[in-house]
């Protein structure tokens, strides 16, 4: 901290130490144990705001004006009875002393708050760390994924003239029906795979794959008749 700064902070200690024992003194109050509580106070104030130094140069200030306004002879810095030496004295250790736990208490605080940030940076960069290893791992099953489709890459389908015909003519007969909507090729193979993908999940199979026999059967037949010379 600055020179200037510390210098404000001891002349509003300064200054609130005086208006405290004006204010007591105004009023006539000559209660020893009343002003020395609501000096402390004011010490109190000042170590958990600003710390131990001020709240130590508060004591003193106060510790000194409770002896020239409060304690007898009043208006001089002597003490006449050996009971006022004890209470200034007890004054000032009780002063310090609260100042010392108010620091310390001060002090934990911040370091607890320090914690609790530090916790939350790091928790931070875990999940940051998670994150990046996730994004690696899935980077790495993308590649090896990749890799195995390029050494083993998808069969395309083999459409003949009379499958792409077949499906030409449910587009032309379909599109008739669902005008004004768009509708294309694509559209009509992906409609009836879901279809099939449907009965089979719906507890059809078995019919569906008697279907398909069938089916596959009368294509052998077709091709073997269209392979057969004329007679």
């Amino acid at each position: 901290m600055n020179l200037p700064m510390r210098a404000v902070r001891l002349l509003v200690v300064c200054g609130l130490i005086g208006l405290v024992t004006a204010f007591h003194h105004s009023i006539g109050l000559t209660n020893a144990t009343t002003v020395a509580l609501s000096l402390l106070l004011v010490v109190l104030a000042v170590a958990t705001i600003w710390g131990l130094g001020e709240s130590i140069v508060a004591s003193l200030v106060a510790a000194a004006c409770f002896n020239y306004f409060f304690l007898p002879p009043i208006g001089t810095w002597t003490i006449a009875d050996p009971e006022n030496w004890v209470a200034l004295f007890t004054f000032l250790v009780v002063s310090i002393v609260s100042s010392q736990l108010s620091e310390r208490a001060r002090r934990k605080a911040r370091e607890a708050i320090e914690h609790q940030r530090e916790k939350a940076r790091l928790s931070e960069l875990t999940q940051r760390a998670e994150m990046v290893r996730q994004s690696e791992e899935f980077k790495s099953t993308l590649l090896d994924a990749l890799a195995h489709e390029l050494k083993t890459p998808l069969h395309t389908p083999n459409l003949t003239a009379h499958e792409i015909n077949l499906v030409h003519r449910l587009w032309l007969r379909f599109s008739e029906q669902v005008a004004p909507q768009e509708l294309h090729h694509h559209d009509v193979v992906h409609f009836a795979l879901n279809e099939l993908v449907k009965e089979l999940e719906d507890g059809r199979k078995q019919e569906v794959l008697e279907r398909l026999k069938q089916h596959l059967e009368e294509n052998l037949t077709r091709r073997a008749q269209a392979r057969r010379p004329p007679a």
